[in-house]
């Protein structure tokens, strides 16, 4: 069986579009091949459709008003408009046209109905690489082009998957094989924060420790030994993630954070990395780490207080809640503690990483990482150089301070070995 004959074109899932054919067609009806792609109204600025085309995966941008298309705003359109300005003032200006000023009327058109083999003919015809799709009625469906043809051969060059971490100097993004954004310098420091607020969190439940031993000390005393157990350590956990949570929504990772999620969405709608735009992307995104300290906190924090009463069936019990409702519980932590709103600077920061990243992977889209290489770029390994980094100036400043070492011995001596 040759090449040609093994070639199949799978739906692409458009609501608005009709399913007219089967999988094994060979040549199927524009509505199993068109995407949904945005349109854009007549008041839409300049540059706005710029960014969309930056983008995007075609080469026009349709304009609707009314669903009704009313025009077709292609590359060579936008780039004779910017490029037909005498300075960067007028350049500035043109940006700000509607693009009515610019696009053109959209004379050849597909129909959901028409196969494919006829749009190739119209494609050739009008000497055009995007088609629009619309209705017997003129709405307006969605786009075709060459590359919808050959699926999966021709397409833009964007990342499977991108992932990211908020630092305090900005958006770091990475897709293991590239990143852009924040740099080595920014996950060190990164590090090193979370070194200084775990230290921060153990000295509070220590000295919370000790006032409730103070002021309850013979209270506490006569519980059963496993009771006390539980409940100090029970104290410890919540105390340290309470003041970990607090600490992070009220710091400026907490802003970085809802710009990378927010990017990130972005880039996977294929959306245009625009402030507006980046801005109305929500803030919490289902593959954050979050989800899995959520988990570990439904595990540890509920298989502790579950302790108290169940004893050996504890942490079965939360283990079963964990896996439940990891996710739920991980994205309402994102939302009131994990991300605040972020500013335009944030949202900014996360842009530039965005294309950064973008233009990095545009060079070598189908380059592989190393092993090494990949476990450097996802960042862990300089967020653990920084944490490490804390501990070791920890260490030598007691070293060199006993009087400090020995007025912060009980304090210490959950996070240092003396």
């Amino acid at each position: 069986m040759d090449v040609l004959s093994r070639l199949r074109f799978r739906p692409r899932g458009n609501p608005r579009l009709p399913a007219a054919v089967v999988a094994d067609d060979l040549d199927p009806r524009v509505a199993a091949v068109a995407r949904a792609a945005r349109p854009v109204t007549p008041d839409t600025r300049l540059g706005v459709v710029a960014e969309i085309l930056r983008m995007g995966p075609y080469r026009a941008v349709p304009v609707v008003a009314n669903e009704r298309l009313v025009g077709m705003a292609g590359e060579g359109d936008v780039l004779a408009a910017l490029l037909g300005t005498p300075d960067a003032a007028a350049r500035a200006r043109v940006r700000e046209l509607p693009v009515r000023a610019v696009m053109a009327a959209p004379a050849p058109y597909a129909t959901p109905g028409m196969r494919v083999s006829d749009v190739i003919l119209l494609f050739d015809d009008a000497r055009l690489d995007v088609l629009p799709v619309i209705d017997a009625h003129g709405v307006y469906l969605g786009l075709i082009a060459r590359s919808d043809l050959v699926q999966d051969l021709v397409r833009p060059f964007r990342p499977p998957t991108v992932g990211g971490m908020a630092t305090p100097l900005g958006v770091y993004l990475t897709t293991g094989a590239v990143s852009g954004g924040a740099g080595t310098s920014a996950l060190l420091l990164l590090g090193l924060v979370m070194f200084l607020v775990h230290l921060l969190a153990v000295g509070v439940a220590q000295a919370g420790q000790n006032w409730l031993a103070g002021a309850f000390g013979p209270q506490i005393s006569a519980l059963p030994f496993a009771f006390r157990v539980a409940m100090d350590n029970l104290f410890v956990f919540v105390v340290q993630f309470a003041l970990l949570l607090t600490l992070l929504r009220l710091s400026p990772i907490a802003g970085y954070h809802a710009a990378e999620h927010q990017v990130v969405h972005a880039m996977e709608r294929a959306e245009p990395l625009l402030l507006d735009t980046v801005r109305a992307m929500p803030r919490v995104h289902p593959r954050c780490g979050t989800n899995l300290v959520a988990g570990m906190l439904i595990l540890l924090g509920g298989g502790g207080l579950l302790s108290l009463f169940l004893d050996e069936w504890a942490y079965g019990v939360a283990f079963i809640a964990a896996i439940t409702y990891w996710r739920t519980v991980g994205g309402w932590l994102q939302q009131h503690f994990t991300t605040r709103p972020a500013t335009d600077a944030q949202l900014e920061s996360g842009i530039r990483a965005a294309r950064e990243l973008l233009e990095h992977h545009g060079r070598a889209p189908y380059s592989p990482a190393r092993p090494l290489a990949r476990l450097w770029r996802m960042g862990f390994l300089q967020i653990l150089g920084g944490f490490a980094a804390g501990y070791v100036l920890l260490l030598l400043l007691l070293y060199l301070s006993p009087g400090l070492r020995a007025a912060a011995g009980p304090w210490l001596e959950s996070v240092v070995a003396f």
